[in-house]
């Protein structure tokens, strides 16, 4: 993974351990779910946006816990 300060906030205690793994051995708790819009980008060159998806990260930030 590559990613910029701001997404340090949500990735939580993944950070700096994330910095240059792939997606599934950085965060494996979401990966099922990213996983076939990955697919679908990389396979079918399609571009995605899909504003239903709702992909829930439970993770302790600054002292509480987030959905």
């Amino acid at each position: 993974m590559i990613y910029n300060e701001e997404y340090i906030d949500l990735i939580t205690e993944a950070h700096p351990r994330a910095m240059g793994l792939p997606y599934s051995k950085a965060l494996p708790d979401t990966y099922h779910v990213i996983r076939p819009l990955f697919s679908r980008c990389m396979n079918e060159r399609e571009t995605i946006t899909i504003p239903e998806i709702e992909v829930q990260f439970e993770r302790a930030r600054k002292g509480f816990l987030e959905e």
